[in-house]
């Protein structure tokens, strides 16, 4: 028995660092088709792995589970299988939504090339932690890749968790770790844009607290008199991000600054309707987070683009995508607005060549802020770069498997087979207690009834992709397919106003 699979096996993190980068040299031998679209028979174990910081509760990390179903998508190459691992099993409805509509365009075999596998482990803890821990399960999960050597893991977050995984299974991993290519710091982020010749927001000041905010914005303003504003994002994802604007402040040094300026501070304002300034702080202590600057411009938006280097060092477009409006909940379209997402898609793939030259693997996402200018164009900063298949690249993935489309840059909008367009928007999560009434069932029966349910005939509709755990908190998500951006986003305000008339339906007692 290998080291690796032996329950007893307690490696050094040096052990773990040079067994893993002896997997990653297998991209050189595994070559065009090792990646996410292979072209010769294979199998992809998919790890729908999240961030492991303690605000990602169980019931959200279940929704996610469900929402990377789309990652089925993949089985539309008919040499590929996939191995699905989760904490729960998943959706018997779900799954048939998607196997059924790739089956009815004519896709062989779907149903006999994957398998999901359970860690039987609801609890909040990573997913890629369960599996360490279960040597059994992970023997299941050997005895489904088999004996081929055209295997690997493709976690949607990639850490050390997930790197212990791998070694564990011996598989190379289809993703880069922030360190491997230098962008675990934020300086290194703005180097790396410089690079590629990427104009940059202005350096960002790490803050944990309320303290730290007061004392970065002093310093910027003695720095820069004529600053507009900052604007503070919190790591924690449902912290959204805060804009203190810096209006009819006393000048920089002045004796009444200081007291301006904790009163600006104290009066900032959340993106999330829901958020207040002890529960933004609080986020903030636990997690950290980033003050930067504001650039100067009446609109401002923040577009990211995804893209994927391959094992040969080839790069591509995946999609580019943006919030419709601040939540809760979170919507977002992709495409991205047409007015710059191509712009923006060619600033990222200057970024993604430079990776690749660092040895980058895998998908990654890079955030924009876009600012309108006095003459009307729209003038671009790089912002922030993350590895990963996160859970914002699932519309290319459930473009394809519903669809059979796939993102095609030139045209910025996902095409299918038959040339014709397509466009994604989705809700990224609810979490309102007043929706714990309702089940599962329920959603799927609503947008039935109402008209709004994805037809595969029609190519548009609701998916319900993440309504797994909307019995706890009230945690659900959904995404509409359409044509076009405007339908999809018209399907969203839809489906939104029916959930709202069903949860106030099943919160209602029947006369004793």
């Amino acid at each position: 028995m290998n080291a690796e699979r032996s329950p007893s096996w307690r490696p050094s993190r040096a052990e773990v660092l040079q067994r893993f980068e002896a997997l990653q040299a297998r991209w050189a031998t595994l070559g065009a088709g090792g990646r996410t679209e292979p072209s010769r028979p294979c199998t992809v174990v998919v790890l729908p792995s999240l961030p492991s910081p303690s605000a990602v509760s169980a019931a959200e990390r279940r929704a996610a589970e469900q929402r990377a179903l789309a990652t089925l998508g993949l089985l539309r190459d008919p040499d590929a299988r996939l191995v699905l691992l989760c904490a729960t099993p998943p959706d018997p409805a779900a799954v048939e939504r998607i196997v059924a509509a790739m089956e009815a365009s004519g896709v062989p075999g779907v149903r006999d090339r994957w398998v999901a596998i359970a860690a039987g482990d609801g609890g909040p803890e990573p997913l890629a932690r369960k599996f360490v821990r279960r040597p059994r399960v992970l023997e299941r999960v050997r005895a489904a890749v088999g004996t081929g050597d055209r295997a690997w893991l493709l976690p949607l977050h990639a850490g050390s968790d997930e790197r212990r995984l791998a070694v564990r299974l011996g598989l190379p991993m289809y993703a880069t770790l922030p360190e491997t290519v230098e962008l675990d710091r934020p300086a290194a982020a703005r180097s790396l844009f410089a690079e590629a010749g990427l104009q940059a927001l202005p350096a960002g000041e790490h803050v944990r607290g309320f303290d730290d905010i007061v004392g970065a914005v002093t310093k910027l303003r003695f720095e820069q008199p004529e600053l507009a504003g900052v604007v503070v994002w919190a790591h924690a994802p449902e912290a959204g991000r805060a804009e203190i604007a810096f209006e009819q402040l006393p000048p920089s040094g002045d004796l009444a600054e200081p007291a301006a300026l904790t009163r600006s501070v104290r009066a900032m304002r959340f993106s999330r309707p829901d958020m207040d300034l002890g529960r933004f702080l609080s986020l903030l202590g636990e997690q950290g987070g980033v003050l930067e600057q504001r650039p100067a411009g009446a609109t401002r938006r923040e577009p990211v683009v995804g893209f994927e280097i391959e094992p040969e060092r080839t790069v591509r477009c995946t999609g580019s995508w943006e919030p419709i409006e601040d939540g809760p909940p979170v919507r977002y379209r992709s495409p991205a607005d047409p007015e710059y997402a191509r712009v923006l898609q060619q600033e990222a793939l200057a970024v993604a060549r430079r990776l690749a030259d660092r040895g980058g693997l895998g998908h990654f996402a890079l955030r924009f802020v876009v600012v309108r200018t006095a003459a009307g164009s729209w003038r671009p900063y790089a912002a922030a770069i993350t590895p990963g298949l996160a859970a914002h690249a699932m519309p290319e993935l459930l473009a394809r498997a519903l669809l059979g489309a796939k993102y095609d840059p030139a045209r910025a909008e996902y095409v299918d087979e038959a040339s014709k367009g397509h466009a994604v928007a989705w809700v990224h999560e609810w979490a309102e207690p007043r929706f714990e009434a309702l089940q599962p069932a329920d959603i799927e029966a609503m947008l039935r009834e109402t008209g709004l349910a994805f037809d595969p005939a029609t190519r548009r509709g609701i998916v319900p992709d993440m309504v797994a755990a909307v019995t706890e908190r009230g945690v659900l998500g959904w995404s509409a397919l359409a044509p076009t951006v405007g339908e999809a986003q018209a399907l969203l305000e839809r489906a939104g106003e029916a959930l709202e008339q069903e949860a106030q339906r099943a919160s209602v007692h029947a006369p004793l």
